[in-house]
């Protein structure tokens, strides 16, 4: 820059990017210029102010120009008076407006009494993971993927929405069933399947469990767990496609956490007890599964369904 000596120089560091890519954004800092030993410029120089400032250019050419550095051609452009939102900036309205709703009673013929006065609970976890670190797994029909829960009160599972991406290969149906907690995971109830007899996925499984299932008690434990139901591969999916079923993983804390809320385990078909399971096997992440949990009349109050099956232990905490 000896060339520049005597003179009123201007030093600019130009950065471009396109328009289409919302990155987290480009930075300088601690820029100095020196002559031999003498300090010039500096950023964040004691006492002044900083030379340094932003300006930030966007050029729009009209349709049928050339890109300047691309050579590609514009073909469209925005009408006369509009402009792209490039602060993506939107509007914050609050809308209000009257509503009403209404559930109609489910009367249980036994006890007489409405559905609508027992209590309601929701299990599981709706999907949430970070932006910038999802993660998803592929369940293979040997496995069967089970997250613990526990019943808050004296009732049953009434419906189960397990959420899923749209590939998958080979698959063609969705189950899901109930399990005690403990070895060797006997299931609790009848399983129930959900269709998915397309190339793709529906996303959503909705599946309906409260006349399948025992009365559970409070603070009892047990799982729920999602396998593949029936497979059937397509020709062109050739030999090396191993069928599977995509899954949306969120952040649990307690995925490693046996007899706890949330621990995962993944069984194969194989290992009925302890066997071949993989605690914790998405490592801090299950599956996106939500269920609503309803309140069943305690007994003698008319309720003829009783817990059967396998017998278990409620531990209740104090």
């Amino acid at each position: 820059m000896s060339a520049f000596a005597g003179s009123t120089v201007r030093v600019e560091v130009v950065f471009a990017s396109d328009s289409g890519v919302n990155g987290q954004g480009f930075w300088l800092d601690d820029l100095e210029i020196h002559a031999d030993d003498k300090l010039l410029l500096a950023d964040d120089a004691e006492g002044h102010d900083s030379p340094m400032f932003e300006h930030a250019l966007i050029y729009s050419p009209p349709a049928g120009a050339m890109g300047e550095v691309d050579g590609v051609p514009v073909a469209v452009q925005y009408p006369e008076g509009y402009k792209a939102d490039k602060n993506l900036m939107k509007a914050q309205r609050t809308l209000k407006a009257p509503w009403t709703a209404h559930w109609e009673s489910n009367w249980d013929e036994s006890s007489k009494e409405s559905e609508a006065k027992f209590l309601r609970a929701h299990l599981g976890w709706s999907y949430s993971a970070s932006t910038y670190n999802t993660k998803t797994a592929k369940l293979h029909p040997w496995q069967e993927a089970c997250v613990q829960l526990k019943a808050p009160f004296r009732g049953v599972p009434s419906t189960a929405t397990l959420f899923t991406l749209v590939d998958k290969v080979g698959i063609t149906s969705v189950t899901l069933t109930g399990r005690y907690a403990n070895a060797p995971y006997t299931p609790l109830a009848n399983q129930s399947v959900s269709a998915s007899p397309s190339v793709t996925d529906p996303g959503v499984h909705r599946f309906h469990l409260s006349e399948q299932w025992p009365i559970l008690e409070a603070e009892q434990d047990f799982l729920l767990c999602v396998g593949t139901g029936d497979v059937k591969p397509l020709p062109s999916d050739g030999d090396a496609a191993k069928p599977f079923l995509h899954l949306p993983l969120t952040n649990v804390s307690t995925t490693a956490s046996k007899s706890v809320p949330g621990w995962t385990v993944i069984r194969t078909a194989d290992a009925p007890g302890e066997g071949k399971n993989l605690t914790d096997p998405w490592k801090g992440h299950t599956m996106s599964l939500r269920v609503e949990y309803v309140q069943k009349a305690a007994a003698g109050n008319g309720s003829g369904r009783r817990l059967t099956g396998e017998s278990s232990t409620v531990t209740v905490l104090v």
